[in-house]
Parts: structure tokens; sequence; C-alpha cells
């Protein structure tokens, strides 16, 4: 019987130290990555090149989200986001909210020019009239 209650001591501990390794984890208060922004990209690339693209738009999310990153980073991933929708899942109102994001947010962005043609593109695919658009996005077009 002894050796049941030592065992079951023993499994005791391990669960507690498991616990509050874990507690002590979660209360850091750091919210910050523990893997490197190049590391992150670089895992997004990995699931694009293999085919695996909700997963690569999912990573490339999670780098917008966690990273600081340039605006101009910013309106490249999210161009890719959009180009993975469009042309790789066929998810043209996916594709259309990232393009309108870089359009809305990043209006100096050197997409602009093929980001209006997705625009109008998606638009097209979904059967959507392109007159209500352009009157909403008239005012950053002509900056």
């Amino acid at each position: 019987m002894k050796k049941t209650s030592i065992k079951q001591y023993y499994l005791f501990l391990i669960i507690l130290l498991f616990t509050m390794n874990s507690l002590f984890d979660g209360c850091s208060g750091s919210d910050e990555p523990r893997i490197s922004p190049d590391k992150k990209r670089e895992l997004a690339n990995v699931l694009y090149n293999q085919q695996l693209y909700p997963q690569a738009v999912s990573e490339y999310q999670d780098y917008l989200n966690r990273y600081s990153l340039p605006e101009n980073e910013q309106a490249n991933i999210m161009y890719m986001i959009a180009n993975i929708y469009f042309d790789r899942l066929n998810d043209y109102e996916n594709a259309l909210s990232y393009y309108l994001r870089i359009k809305y947010l990043f209006p100096v962005s050197n997409l602009q020019a093929e980001v209006s043609k997705r625009i109008v593109e998606c638009l097209e695919r979904l059967k959507r009239s392109t007159v209500h658009l352009a009157k909403t996005l008239r005012p950053l077009w002509t900056n």
C-alpha cells in the first residue's frame, strides 16, 4: 500500500509542477512572441509553398497581429493574403476585404494601382456593382 501512496504522491507533485509552470507562463505579463518575426514569416511561406493555403493565411494574419511591422511590410503581407484568397482559394469576399484594407489603410502604398484592379476583379466575380464602391472610394483614389 505504501508503494501506491508514494506513486500517487509523485504523480500529484508532477501534475502540480506542470500546473504551476503553466500558471507562471500565463501570468508573466509578456505578450511578446517567442518566435522571431523572420521565422514566423518563413513558416507562412513554407505553408504557402506546400499549398497549405488556409494555414498560410492564418500564419500571415498572426504575423500581422503579433509583430510591430513597418507600414510597407503590413501592406505587402495583406496583399499576399488577399492574393491567396483570390488566386488560390477563390474566396473573393475575403480577397476583397484585404484589398480594401490596403486601399484604405495604406493610401500611399506602391500597391495601390494593382489593388484597384483587383478590387474590380473581385466585384466582377462576385457579380456586384462597382458604382457604389466607386463612390465610396473616390476620396481615396484622388489622393
